[in-house]
């Protein structure tokens, strides 16, 4: 038994013995068999309920994702947004957060939060968000504070996500030097969501057409963009952004607006 065996039997051999062990010990062998193959189906089971459960996590991301999308693009309507742009620009920042290695939790809240940046535009009125000229002072007033808008729509909710869409629509217009609005802040103490909207935002606001301006090319985007670094924008944000210019180009071939 030490050495390993399951059982032995004495001489001389008894044939009732011999018999009542052999049964027992094939019924051991039959249940060890049994627990054996449970195991390995208990284990076979478990990744295909895990594999099943994955799958349905990601279904229920993209269809928040769609979701939240969908109803962005519906308050960008009636600025004459398309919903590309929306897609564009939330993707956009995902990629400027990934480069600068920021915390992968973060970075998926951040292309959920994005799209709604400009939210607080479902309460400007027509005449001013669809103005095609100039806005004089006080309608500029009034556009400026679509940001506040949003921020209170937002305001309220226990989920990351949506804390930092309000964080976005209040601060996505800051400017590094300063000069931004709603609150005027400098540099860091503008949040890091809104530093990185802000470069996604007015990237693909250049290169997209409005009725109030032609669109320019990526290459003139670009420029442009790395012009205002230090001024407008976070140099450290403006240097991953032009680190991953062929991605953003990338995103830009993807989600073309529909014509």
């Amino acid at each position: 038994i030490e050495a390993g065996c399951d059982d032995f039997i004495s001489k001389p051999v008894d044939s009732s013995e011999l018999l009542a062990r052999v049964r027992s010990l094939l019924k051991v062998k039959a249940y060890n068999d049994h627990m054996r193959n449970y195991e390995q189906e208990l284990e076979t089971e478990v990744v295909r309920r895990t594999k099943e459960l994955n799958t349905a996590l990601v279904m229920i991301e993209e269809t928040a994702l769609e979701t939240i999308n969908r109803l962005a693009a519906a308050a960008e309507c009636r600025d004459q947004y398309t919903g590309s742009h929306i897609l564009r620009m939330s993707r956009y920042a995902e990629a400027i957060a990934k480069k600068m290695g920021l915390d992968s939790g973060f970075v998926k809240s951040l292309l959920y939060a994005a799209s709604m940046h400009d939210i607080g535009k479902i309460g400007i009125p027509d005449k001013i968000l669809m103005k095609s000229g100039k806005l004089n002072n006080k309608e500029w007033e009034i556009m400026q504070q679509h940001t506040v808008i949003g921020a209170k729509i937002l305001n309220g909710s226990k989920q990351d996500y949506m804390k930092l869409a309000e964080e976005i629509a209040l601060t996505h217009h800051e400017k590094w030097n300063g000069t931004g609005y709603p609150q005027g802040l400098k540099g860091k103490h503008i949040p890091i969501s809104g530093r990185i909207v802000a470069v996604a935002d007015v990237f693909d606001a250049l290169i997209s057409e409005r009725p109030y301006k032609p669109s320019s090319s990526s290459r003139e985007a670009f420029t442009i963009i790395k012009n205002e670094r230090g001024t407008h924008f976070d140099p450290d944000i403006i240097d991953a952004f032009i680190a991953i210019k062929q991605e953003v180009l990338a995103i830009v071939e993807q989600y073309k607006d529909s014509v």
